[in-house]
C-alpha cells in the first residue's frame, strides 16, 4: 500500500544520507521512520531529513542492540535484524534482549524432550543446536497452529519459561504475518549484514569522539 511504500522509501532516504554524512549506512534508523510513516503519523517524505538528528541515536541503538543479540544467539546478522526490527515494530523492547535470550536458550536445553515431542525444530541436520532466533520462530511457527490465546500463553510459559511471555506479541503471530514483517523490514532497510553491523560500530566510536 501507498504508507508501505513510503515508509520503504523513507528509509532508503535515510540511508543516503548517513551514508554521505557518517560514511555507513545506519540501516536501523529505517525501523524508527518507517513506522512512523505506516502507522499514519503526520510526516511528508520529503522532510525526512529534518527527522534524521533525531533518529540517529535511535539508528545506532538499533544496530548495537543487533550485534548483542548476534553474540548472545548465534543468528546470522540478517535473522538477528529482521528479529529485533520485528520486536520493535510490535512495539517490544530490545533494550537487554541478549541476556534474555541466553536466559531462553537455557530453557530450550532443559525442556529439548518436550520440543521434540511437539515437533519443534531446534537441531540442525547435523545434530547441532539451532541459534536461538531460529528456534523462537520455530516455536512461533508451531503455537500459530494451536486454539486460543490463553492456550499460546501457557505453552509458550511452559516451553520457554515465564520470561518468553515478554515476548507473547511475537510469538502470537501467524507464519504469514511473520513473512509480511520479514519483507516489510528487508523494504526499510533495517535487514542488516556482518558489514553494516561492523560499520554502525564504526559510526557509534566515531559518534562518541566526536560528542
Amino acid at each position: 500500500n501507498a504508507a508501505s511504500a513510503a515508509a520503504a522509501s523513507a528509509g532508503t532516504s535515510a540511508g543516503g544520507i548517513f551514508g554521505s554524512k557518517f560514511g555507513s549506512v545506519l540501516a536501523g534508523v529505517g525501523i524508527e521512520i518507517g513506522r512512523q510513516l505506516v502507522h499514519g503519523f503526520e510526516t511528508a517524505v520529503n522532510d525526512i531529513g529534518n527527522l534524521i538528528p533525531s533518529m540517529f541515536q535511535s539508528g545506532q541503538a538499533f544496530a548495537l542492540n543487533v550485534e548483542e543479540i548476534i553474540k548472545a544467539t548465534g543468528a546470522s546478522a540478517e535473522t538477528a535484524s529482521r528479529f529485533a526490527g520485528t520486536l520493535q515494530y510490535l512495539g517490544i523492547s530490545t533494550s537487554g534482549l541478549g541476556q534474555q535470550l541466553k536466559i531462553l536458550a537455557t530453557q530450550v536445553v532443559a525442556n529439548e524432550s518436550q520440543f521434540t515431542k511437539l515437533g519443534i525444530a531446534v537441531r540442525d541436520g547435523n545434530g547441532n543446536l539451532l541459534d536461538t532466533v531460529t528456534i523462537l520462530n520455530n516455536v512461533r511457527s508451531y503455537l500459530s497452529t494451536v486454539g486460543d490465546g490463553a492456550t499460546k500463553t501457557a505453552l509458550a510459559a511452559h516451553l520457554l519459561g515465564r520470561s518468553a511471555l515478554q515476548l507473547i506479541e511475537y510469538l502470537n503471530l501467524t507464519d504469514a504475518q511473520a513473512a509480511k514483517l520479514n519483507e516489510t523490514m528487508d523494504a526499510l532497510g533495517v535487514t542488516m549484514s556482518e558489514g553494516a553491523i561492523k560499520s554502525a560500530q564504526g559510526a557509534a566510536r566515531e559518534t562518541n569522539l566526536l560528542g
